[in-house]
């Protein structure tokens, strides 16, 4: 029995889910709230009673507010990354820190339910003359990992929520933030095989309008290529078509499946999203459901990302599987340190999203102000070279000038080597000179 549990968390514009592995079940189990066991939507709204002088969070918020006077907020993750500050209690508060008040109430509330739960266990063991349980020391350490999955990249949400690493201690490997789209795959991946035999669909209808989804597989080399394809049909089906009348909207979705089955045989299909809730979907699921099998559920995600905090990686498992898809970088960015591609010195790895690629080296130069880049495939035969001359630098002994240099992605396909004079302690003071070497990786 454990004492410390792998969490998965879907940060969406609405709505939060929150899920741990269980290992009893040897799956996820998505968490409500306590007194609403009815759904496992966990609304972005806040509360703080000013007669109670506490705080409330999601559906308590939602209750509490009409019972008590005091400061209410919804759509709580909408309100992050402005100037705009509250006064609670003669405290000033940006709503950057109370949604991460929000979010931090929400694990701790899941841990300490979970220990409540042990508590009992441990208590009915002693009964028996069973082994008991060590109890963990504090809340960090009841976090084995936790990984959060959020529909696209923004740079103010992922420092936001780094914020919640640090605040429970965690190490880099016991925390991750990955995309809709791979904790999609873990999902998939973690299904039985049969699920996978052809391509997999999902359509993801949520307040962003539809996107859909779909896993090829190529089965014929090693490791084997995942693709993901992504099509947006938010024009044709934003959220707000949820208000057109039920046939006509189910007759927008219907020409919609007929276009992607057309274009790959599925053998399963997926549906998830708020805009799915009502059930309008009559036609169209019925033509959906023929010859293959669909799957309609609100916790896609969540449990997506809690498959990816227990098996300890933030992409599916890289020895057999390469994922091609738009988030994803496929190449090393490196050096050379000699006259061949043995000699190459990865700065970050590739063969994840590009967000998360990152990675820093030091170097020192020896008789030259030339470095030479690799851009290499991680799973194909195939490098880029390029030779960076580094202008400015004050002549310095052999290998006494110091370099730093570190990968920054901005997307799939581009990124940048930030290269720094570190100097070379108080000898060789630094310029502090910084060079940007921008690179671009063609797909095919």
């Amino acid at each position: 029995m454990v004492d410390s549990w792998y969490f998965g968390m879907d940060i969406n514009v609405e709505h939060t889910q929150l899920c741990y592995y269980c290992e009893e079940l040897n799956e996820p189990e998505s968490l409500f709230q306590d007194g609403y066991p009815d759904t496992y939507l966990l609304p972005n709204a806040v509360f703080y009673g000013y007669e109670t002088k506490q705080w409330y969070y999601s559906h308590e918020a939602m209750t509490r507010r009409l019972q008590e006077d005091g400061f209410f907020v919804e759509q709580l993750l909408q309100k992050t990354n402005s100037m705009e500050r509250v006064q609670i209690e003669g405290q000033w508060l940006t709503y950057d820190e109370i949604y991460q008040k929000f979010l931090i109430w929400h694990l701790e509330s899941a841990i300490m339910r979970r220990k409540a739960n042990l508590a009992q266990q441990k208590k009915e063991e002693a009964a028996t003359g069973e082994q008991g349980i060590t109890e963990e020391k504090n809340m960090g350490q009841a976090i084995a990992r936790l990984v959060l999955t959020v529909y696209r990249y923004d740079k103010h949400l992922f420092d936001l929520l780094y914020g919640i690493k640090e605040y429970f201690g965690l190490s880099d490997d016991s925390f991750y933030i990955i995309g809709h789209t791979n904790s999609y795959l873990h999902y998939v991946f973690e299904q039985p095989e049969s699920i996978r035999n052809n391509s997999v669909g999902l359509f993801d209808y949520g307040k962003e309008g539809l996107e859909y989804y779909r896993i090829d597989i190529q089965r014929k080399q090693v490791p084997m290529v995942v693709k993901v394809i992504h099509k947006s049909f938010q024009e044709r089906m934003g959220y707000y078509r949820i208000y057109d009348h039920k046939t006509e909207l189910d007759m927008k979705f219907l020409e919609i499946v007929r276009e992607v089955t057309h274009e790959s045989y599925l053998s399963a299909v997926y549906m998830t999203g708020v805009g799915f809730s009502d059930e309008w979907a009559r036609q169209s699921l019925n033509e959906l459901c023929a010859g293959r099998r669909v799957f309609l559920g609100q916790n896609l995600f969540s449990k997506g990302a809690c498959y990816a905090a227990r098996s300890g990686t933030n992409v599916i498992d890289p020895s057999r599987y390469m994922v091609e898809s738009e988030d994803m970088v496929l190449y090393d960015v490196g050096l050379l340190t000699g006259n061949s591609v043995t000699s190459f010195v990865p700065i970050a790895l590739g063969g994840r999203e590009w967000y998360n690629m990152k990675g820093k080296r030091f170097i020192f130069l020896d008789n030259t102000n030339r470095i030479e880049l690799l851009y290499r495939n991680r799973y194909q035969n195939e490098a880029m070279r390029e030779i960076v001359e580094i202008q400015g630098l004050p002549n310095r002994p052999n290998k006494t000038t110091k370099l730093s240099l570190e990968v920054e992605m901005s997307q799939g396909d581009k990124g940048a080597v930030v290269i720094r004079d570190e100097g070379f302690g108080d000898l060789y003071p630094t310029t502090n000179k910084i060079y940007r070497k921008e690179f671009t990786i063609e797909k095919e």
